[in-house]
């Protein structure tokens, strides 16, 4: 009835929604006896006929439940696709996004319309499993969900990765000390960032120029950033000890400039830039030590 699941945490995850699936299933579809037809049952074995009339009673009254679960699935079914129509509204202001200023706006009716497709999708599923159980000769599909959820998916991504760039790169990474960050993790985000909004603003232009054009405009901002990139590798570096920051701090000609309290912002109060070919080679030369 369940499949089995790896012992991960997305095979837990999946389990767990595959057993509350099955839960709520049997919670709302399902028919018991009462204990006085049984009693009887067993009380007039000796009496086949009343037996089979009994049986027979109880069979309308399963068929009647029967038919009072696919009335209430119809019922569910004619709400979800008002839902539909609902979620397509939705959509259509989430297209109108031709600001890279307007992302926090924008985030949060993404992320809702998201959980509200993730939703529908499960309710499909629930639909599809309730159809076999009553034995339906077809299943009913629903197209207008698979397109709504491939034409919101560029731009979805388009917004979260504009969130990540406004609250990632141009807060975390820009004003939080270098010394809480690893080098290879926000080099490997920035280019995963910069490649995806390079996708959209291919995948949008020919039909949506102006999310395209925000796509190209969050790159830019990430190009910018990634300007800083060499130095923040020097500065993260693990190799880089307190003798190789006194020779960058004799270059720079700052005596007070503190590893520990730099941050992206500060390169230029502290000219940092300028020196980039003496602190690399200080980096390069803490390495070969380290």
């Amino acid at each position: 009835m369940i499949e089995s699941k790896e012992k991960t945490q997305p095979g837990l995850v999946d389990l767990h929604k595959d057993v509350e699936k099955h839960y709520e299933m049997l919670d709302s579809y399902y028919f018991a006896y009462k204990e006085d037809d049984l009693e009887n049952c067993m009380q007039q074995k000796t009496w086949p006929t009343t037996i089979e009339v009994a049986l027979g009673l109880s069979k309308e009254q399963v068929e009647q439940q029967e038919e009072n679960f696919k009335a209430k699935l119809e019922q569910e079914q004619n709400q979800f696709y008002k839902d539909l129509l609902d979620f397509d509204k939705q959509f259509q202001h989430i297209i109108t996004f031709n600001s890279f200023a307007q992302t926090s706006e924008y985030m949060s009716k993404a992320y809702q319309l998201n959980k509200c497709l993730e939703d529908a999708e499960d309710k499909v599923e629930q639909f599809k499993t309730r159809e076999n159980l009553f034995n339906f000769k077809e299943v009913t599909e629903y197209p207008k969900l698979d397109e709504l959820q491939q034409a919101f998916k560029p731009f979805h991504e388009l917004i979260d990765t504009a969130n990540q760039v406004k609250t990632i790169i141009m807060v975390e990474y820009q004003r939080n000390p270098l010394a809480n960050q690893i080098y290879e993790d926000m080099e490997q985000n920035i280019n995963s960032w910069h490649q995806k909004c390079f996708q959209l603003a291919k995948l949008l232009y020919e039909d949506h120029e102006e999310a395209s054009a925000v796509a190209t405009d969050v790159r830019r901002h990430i190009e910018q950033f990634k300007e800083n990139m060499p130095l923040i590798k020097c500065i993260t570096l693990p190799a880089m000890g307190d003798e190789d920051w006194k020779l960058i701090k004799e270059t720079v000609g700052n005596d007070t400039m503190e590893r520990e309290q730099i941050t992206v912002d500060k390169f230029i109060e502290f000219n940092l830039h300028e020196h980039l070919p003496v602190i690399e080679e200080i980096a390069a030369s803490a390495q070969k030590k380290y």
